[in-house]
């Protein structure tokens, strides 16, 4: 019960700028830290700079760059947070 690595969630275009993604951030870091979890990891897109920022205000840090990672234009970074 180390690491837990998220997966790419995706808010629907009609619920985006109404403070959906942070509470879907919050609640899979709730759920992670209550099964004892460590710490937690998220790949995000480069250009999802709204995700970006709500973890960054969350506590996670930027711990990578990974350019084309999925397909060519497709560059995202690794931010992790641990979890006390």
């Amino acid at each position: 019960k180390t690491l837990a690595e998220t997966v790419k969630t995706v808010i629907f275009k009609d619920y985006r700028g109404k403070g959906f993604g942070k509470l879907v951030s919050e609640a899979i870091e709730a759920e992670v830290k209550s099964r004892g979890v460590k710490k937690i990891m998220s790949t995000i897109y480069s250009f999802n700079i709204p995700m970006i920022s709500i973890k960054l205000k969350q506590g996670y840090m930027i711990e990578g760059y990974h350019p084309d990672h999925e397909a060519p234009g497709f560059d995202e970074y690794s931010l992790g947070k641990i979890l006390k």
